[in-house]
């Protein structure tokens, strides 16, 4: 009989030294999968920061363009108006 008790007792060692490293398993893999989405996450704030320095700078662009379009037109509404006692037409505005 205590053949049959040592042979529970080792098997019951073995199971929870199974369940031991099925739970070592589950924990290195979840670490694994937390580990790359960190790495993914840092990877789309980095892109997101790049984008919205990009963004930033269109801004800058497209405000120095809009100036520019906007002196060109006082321009050529300066010439214009300055050409038609010659040219014989009438204002536009």
């Amino acid at each position: 009989m205590s053949g049959q008790g040592s042979n529970s007792k080792q098997a019951e060692f073995c199971l929870q030294d199974r369940k031991h490293v099925v739970y070592q398993d589950l924990i290195a893999l979840l670490t694994l999968a937390s580990q790359v989405q960190q790495d993914r996450l840092t990877a789309h704030e980095a892109r997101a920061r790049e984008r919205a320095q990009k963004l930033k700078e269109q801004a800058s662009l497209l405000t120095k363009l809009t100036r520019a379009v906007s002196k060109l037109a006082a321009r050529i509404n300066l010439w214009e108006d300055m050409m038609r006692p010659w040219v014989g037409a009438k204002p536009s505005r």
